[in-house]
């Protein structure tokens, strides 16, 4: 379920997207109670936003959460620990958000199929069903937030969010941080020119509690 704190206008447009993906009658991913399970973080605890593209196509991973992984280690994520200097078998960052880390895919639901071309079709649907609902719910992070950090990873992500206003979002207390996506294949490549660093050479993990302890805010223990 959504917390109360995020207001109404966010809960009815989830609800209502939700119905409409109910209303398909096919299954999906993750399990009906766990796709809002983001958003059960309560707004005024974000201190940062990671958006993800969708859910995993397994029921044993697809928790609700972006990039988490509660069943092992898949290779975004094992690139993202890398980062941070983790070593584990255990993707699941429950503790991210409990600390405030708001992990937000851009489609909430996966339709499940066996065929691959319904795969990319399903794919296309989802994101562009959901697409309102998470405009509205990072709109609402950058209107009112007084701190934040957005780490936006690959093109996809990149576009969310217009790159020529962040210098001065940057000056209301919102950094937003770009890079590559951490997939095998985007990892070590720059986006937009070499504007956009690889995201093995952005170290946003650090970037991040830099800016959140210049701003009085306890940093993110990514390391639980």
């Amino acid at each position: 379920m959504i917390d109360k704190s995020w207001g109404s206008d966010i809960i009815d447009l989830g609800n209502k997207i939700m119905q409409e993906v109910l209303d398909e009658k096919r299954e999906i991913l993750p399990k009906e109670e766990l796709v809002f399970r983001a958003l059960a973080l309560p707004f005024d605890k974000v201190k940062v936003l990671i958006i993800g593209q969708d859910p995993y196509p397994n029921a044993k991973d697809a928790c609700g959460l972006a990039f988490s992984s509660p069943s092992g280690v898949p290779g975004s994520l094992k690139t993202i620990f890398d980062q941070i200097g983790i070593n584990s078998n255990n993707g699941d960052l429950s503790s991210w958000a409990e600390q405030g880390v708001l992990l937000l895919n851009r489609a909430l639901t996966l339709t499940v199929t066996d065929n691959e071309k319904d795969q990319s079709k399903y794919l296309n649907i989802n994101l562009k069903r959901w697409k309102p609902f998470l405009n509205r719910v990072i709109n609402k992070l950058l209107k009112e937030k007084d701190v934040l950090v957005v780490m936006l990873w690959g093109n996809p992500s990149n576009k969310v969010i217009p790159v020529e206003n962040d210098e001065e979002y940057r000056q209301r207390g919102i950094c937003i941080l770009r890079s590559s996506h951490p997939s095998n294949l985007g990892k070590n490549k720059s986006l937009n020119g070499g504007k956009i660093k690889a995201f093995v050479d952005a170290n946003h993990f650090i970037e991040c509690n830099n800016f959140l302890r210049e701003h009085s805010c306890k940093e993110i223990n990514w390391k639980i």
